[in-house]
C-alpha cells in the first residue's frame, strides 16, 4: 500500500510527532511505501529528529503529489489559522483522507466546520472516540475507530540501569499538563525533581508560576526520552484534558520502556481506564499536597515499583509493531476499499 502522511504544522514535540516516529517506520517494516509531506506556502527544510525522511511541498502541488498514493493521512489537527488555510485544499485530493484525532481540543479549535472533507477518523484513545461520536453523530457512519498507540521499544532487552531518587516530567509545559502543581509540591517531595520539555508555553508559565521557582526545576529540552529517563525512578505526567484520559500517552510508554513508574493525575483516570492505580501506574490527587504525598509513598515502596515495572513490560508488548501495525493495515485497507 502507498500511504502518504501530510501535515501543515511545524510541531516537532508532543504526542503527534511521537505517533509518527513509531507508526511510519512500523508501516515501512511491513513492506508499505510510506512518505511524509509538510505542506507550506514556502517549503522549508525537512523536519529534523523525527527518525524518518520528510518532504516539504508547496501547497499548489498537493493534488499532483498526494493523488499518487492509495490513502492520505492527516496526522494531527493544529491551529485554526492553519486549518482554514490548508484544509480546504484537501478537496483537490481525490484519494481517501483520514484525520487522526489525538484529543478533543484539536476539534474544538475550529476543525468542526470541515469534518465533511474527511472519509474517516482515527483515534488513539477510546474516550476521545466516544466523545467524538456523541458530539458529531452525523459523522458516525464513517470509519471512526480507535487503535492503540504503536510503540517500538528503545530498551527491548529490559536492561537494568542504576536508578536514582529522581522524578522527571517530560511532557510539554502547558496549561493541560499542570506542571505548576508539581512545582508547588516540590518543596515537600523527598526526591530530586527535574522538568524536561522541548516546548514551553510562555503564557502558561507567566500566569501560573508567579512566585514559583520554575527555572530551578526546568532543565531544558531533550533529544531522546531515554536520555532523561534512564536514571529516574519515577516519571510524572499530570495531564488533565476535558473529554480525554484513561489510555496511554507516549510519555507513559516511554517511561515504562525506561523502567520508570508512571505517576498520573486522578483527572486522567476514567471509568474504563487502561491506566490502573497500583497495576501499571500510581494515581495522585490533583493538588500539590496530593502530588507530594503520592510521590513520597512511592519513592520508598520498592516492591510496588517492581510490580508496576513488571506489569508494564506486558503492556509494551501489546503496543509492539507486531501487535499494532496489522490493526492499522486493516483499518487503512477498509477505508480505501469502501471509498
Amino acid at each position: 500500500m502507498k500511504i502518504a502522511f501530510a501535515n501543515y504544522c511545524e510541531c516537532v514535540y508532543g504526542g503527534y510527532p511521537a505517533f509518527l516516529f513509531h507508526l511510519i517506520p512500523g508501516l515501512k517494516s511491513f513492506g508499505h511505501k510510506v512518505e511524509f509531506f509538510y505542506i507550506a506556502t514556502k517549503p522549508k527544510k525537512a523536519y529534523r529528529g523525527l527518525g524518518f525522511e520528510t518532504h516539504p511541498i508547496h501547497y499548489k502541488k498537493i493534488s499532483s503529489v498526494l493523488n499518487d498514493f492509495d490513502i492520505v493521512i492527516i496526522p494531527s489537527a493544529t491551529s485554526e489559522t492553519n486549518q482554514k488555510k490548508y484544509i480546504p485544499l484537501l478537496d483537490l485530493v481525490k484519494k481517501p483522507k483520514v484525520l487522526v484525532v489525538h484529543d478533543p481540543p484539536e476539534i474544538a479549535r475550529g476543525l468542526h466546520y470541515c469534518l465533511d472533507k474527511f472519509d474517516a477518523f482515527l483515534f488513539i484513545r477510546p474516550v476521545v472516540q466516544e466523545w467524538f461520536s456523541k458530539k458529531y453523530p452525523n459523522q458516525e457512519s464513517k470509519f471512526t475507530d480507535w487503535i492503540p498507540h504503536p510503540y517500538n521499544r528503545f530498551n527491548p532487552n529490559n536492561d537494568l540501569r542504576e536508578k536514582q531518587n529522581l522524578i522527571v516530567d517530560i511532557a510539554r509545559v502547558d496549561w493541560d499538563k499542570h506542571q505548576d502543581l508539581l512545582v508547588k509540591a516540590a518543596k515537600d517531595i523527598q526526591a530530586e525533581l527535574r522538568i524536561y520539555s522541548g516546548f514551553v508555553n510562555s503564557r502558561y508559565v507567566y500566569h501560573k508560576f508567579k512566585g514559583l521557582d520554575f527555572k530551578k526545576y526546568y532543565k531544558g529540552g531533550f533529544r531522546k526520552p531515554q536520555d532523561v529517563l534512564k536514571n529516574a525512578k519515577i516519571m510524572i505526567d499530570l495531564s488533565a484534558i476535558k473529554n480525554d484520559g484513561g489510555g496511554t500517552q507516549y510519555t507513559f510508554l516511554e517511561a515504562m520502556d525506561a523502567q520508570c513508574v508512571p505517576v498520573v493525575s486522578e483527572k486522567w483516570i476514567t471509568e474504563k481506564a487502561l491506566m490502573k492505580d497500583g497495576v501499571n501506574c500510581v494515581v495522585v490527587k490533583h493538588n500539590p499536597e496530593g502530588v507530594a504525598d503520592g510521590l513520597n509513598k512511592l519513592i520508598f515502596d520498592e516492591s510496588l515499583q517492581e510490580k508496576i515495572i513488571f506489569n508494564n513490560f506486558k503492556l509494551l508488548e501489546q503496543r509492539s509493531w507486531k501487535n499494532t501495525i496489522p490493526l492499522y493495515e486493516e483499518y487503512f485497507d477498509n477505508v480505501r476499499n469502501v471509498r
